[in-house]
């Protein structure tokens, strides 16, 4: 019986914690360096807290460090990796093949989406170097998940994306963001020139299309939970370590109602356990925060309308389209119910743009805080509705648990108990009550409160007894508190890990390009241990990519633009630039596959 796991976000400790209370099984987040979002990166000592509270419910906590490494990192690196395993990190996501070279403690380590593990063959190569979790490219159908999933060893665990941004390039092979100006992905300050604007030229000069062409709308599969399930991926990851508590909760919540109906519906098992219970009514709807339009991608095979090319920002819900303007009041061709403070956005020629309303005069227009730039025809969208943004909750995690009290020869046994079974016992000699109903009815209600101090939570207390004790409240408080100290603290007690089980080494390409990352003597030895023989370093370790590969795309802009040719001899290349970078874009129409190549730079940003 397969065990699940909702795999959520963690920018920061606040992240980690409102994601595990609003129904994650597992938490990943950025160590203190070495994690492919150098903005989201966290101390040790908020790592060894969110391991705690991830602990209290059998979640897990997965620590990043996913970029590539100079040879003067490793050591740090290294020691680092010790640090988080002290720490209670339950895994640490890898990008750079010199980890797989180093002395370190028996932690699981998980293949990050940056090594591009998206074929049987090189799951299994680098699973004979000790790797047990695969985190999917986005880009893979299901066809192709059930594939690799019939073709690698049975604890080689898929982690697979369902919600969230998306790159447009295939994970750990772009390298746009280098070649305009030395931000690299690999080190984690990609500066994301794919979601800047282009225009699309044919080989004549002549414009196609203009706009942020390779901008892509965010993931959202949550009609594919089952199908991924039966696909054999077991974690089921949500994208979003820049985002905020607000986007954490809200994705969360609602990915745990689709995936517990899922484990309902096929018998599966959930990794941890809990019940989370929100301080208020709340109804999670992923519209509501931050997205770009959504889009299931790949997941059924290559599909046009994936694209977000009027911007990389969030629209919103549509409205309707302006009528007229008069003054600061707006009407629509269309009855709307907004709140003061609602955001709507428009579009205008360089990009998103919006304002606030201020009052809603008529179920047909409002009046807002700016309407200069709103014009007759100009679509509005509402990208914040501030009264669903109020109904935000904070949740709570609980264990559930049932406390019985029996007796034994010289006094009474208090003990509580969580479903898997673990327990904790107290036993005190007491003396009988005068009052036995009063007096059972009272040590009831005592032993069922909540603590506040305490993820455990009552459902039931069953009483085995002939003879009811007197427990004054006070102290019978006491024994409960004892009580949920003594099993949480059991439940705390960290599983032993076990060594990795290496098996036969497979073998390395004997030849490979720039593409496979390498930027550190460790990485270089990985590899030639296995038979490589010409190792090309890395852009980060000096090759010049002028005229080569920059990225490979599931994305096609001749099948999303609708220029696919039938005769596919006639799809000559077509160019994208900017003011920063001039790139060819080849069509593989056998494959489906784009690909740019750097024509030329214009100037250099950033680092």
């Amino acid at each position: 019986m397969m065990t699940t796991e909702l795999l959520a976000p963690a920018g920061d400790l606040a992240c980690g914690i409102a994601a595990l209370d609003a129904g994650a099984d597992a938490v990943y987040i950025g160590a203190s360096r070495f994690g492919a979002r150098e903005k989201a990166s966290n101390s040790l000592e908020d790592i060894v807290s969110l391991c705690r509270h991830a602990h209290k419910f059998g979640a897990r906590v997965y620590a990043a460090v996913n970029t590539v490494l100079y040879d003067s990192e490793l050591e740090e690196c290294r020691r680092l990796i010790c640090g988080l395993y002290e720490a209670g990190a339950d895994g640490i996501i890898i990008q750079d093949t010199a980890i797989l070279e180093m002395d370190l403690p028996p932690v699981k380590l998980i293949a990050s989406t940056q090594m591009n593990c998206g074929t049987a063959d090189k799951i299994r190569f680098f699973y004979s170097a000790g790797i047990r979790r695969f985190i999917l490219p986005r880009e893979l159908s299901l066809g192709e998940i059930k594939t690799i999933r019939s073709n690698i060893p049975e604890d080689a665990e898929l982690e697979a994306f369902i919600h969230g941004a998306l790159c447009v390039a295939r994970s750990g092979e772009c390298y746009l963001s280098w070649s305009i100006g030395r931000r690299s992905g690999n080190r984690g300050c990609c500066a994301q020139p794919c979601r800047n604007r282009y225009i699309l030229e044919d080989p004549s000069g002549a414009v196609l299309a203009r706009g942020h062409l390779l901008s892509l709308k965010d993931l959202a599969l949550p009609d594919y939970i089952a199908g991924l399930a039966d696909c054999g991926v077991s974690s089921f990851k949500i994208e979003g370590r820049l985002k905020g508590a607000d986007y954490v909760t809200n994705v969360t919540a609602y990915y745990r109602q689709i995936l517990d109906r899922v484990i309902e519906q096929k018998g599966l098992l959930r990794s941890s356990e809990g019940i989370h219970i929100p301080d208020r009514d709340f109804v999670p709807d992923i519209n509501k925060t931050f997205n770009r339009g959504f889009t299931e991608f790949m997941i059924n095979g290559r599909i046009a309308g994936v694209s977000a090319m009027d911007t990389p920002s969030m629209k919103g819900e549509l409205l309707g389209k302006v009528l007229k303007v008069r003054g600061k009041r707006v009407f629509l061709d269309r009855q709307v119910r907004l709140k003061s403070g609602d955001g709507i956005a428009f579009l205008v020629p360089e990009g998103l743009s919006g304002t606030n309303v201020n009052l809603q005069e008529s179920p047909d227009s409002v009046t807002v805080n700016e309407s200069r730039r709103i014009k007759p025809g100009t679509i509005i969208y509402r990208n914040l509705d501030s009264a669903w943004r109020k109904t935000l909750p904070v949740y709570a995690r609980y264990v559930p648990v049932t406390v019985s009290v029996t007796e034994e020869e010289g006094g009474y046994v208090f003990c509580v108990r969580d479903r898997g079974g673990t327990g904790f016992r107290y036993s005190e000699v007491l003396p009988p009550a005068d009052n036995g109903p009063r007096a059972l009815e009272t040590l009831k209600k005592q032993l069922a409160k909540k603590s506040p101090d305490s993820c455990l939570l009552c459902r039931e207390v069953s009483c085995d007894i002939r003879q009811t004790p007197f427990v004054p409240i006070g102290h019978l408080n006491e024994i409960r508190r004892l009580l949920f100290r003594g099993l949480e603290d059991l439940r705390e007690v960290r599983p032993r890990r076990r060594e990795t089980a290496l098996r036969k080494e497979a073998r390395s390409p004997e030849s490979l390009d720039y593409r496979a990352n390498i930027t550190n003597r460790l990485a270089r030895e990985f590899y030639s241990k296995r038979g490589a023989k010409s190792l090309e370093p890395a852009p980060e370790a000096g090759t010049d990519l002028a005229g080569r590969q920059v990225m490979e795309c599931a994305y096609c802009l001749r099948r999303e633009l609708g220029l696919c040719h039938a005769d596919k001899s006639r799809n000559e290349p077509l160019f994208l630039r900017n003011p920063d970078i001039k790139l060819r874009a080849e069509f593989d129409c056998k494959s489906c596959t784009m690909r740019l190549y750097a024509a030329g730079t214009r100037r250099h940003t950033g680092k």
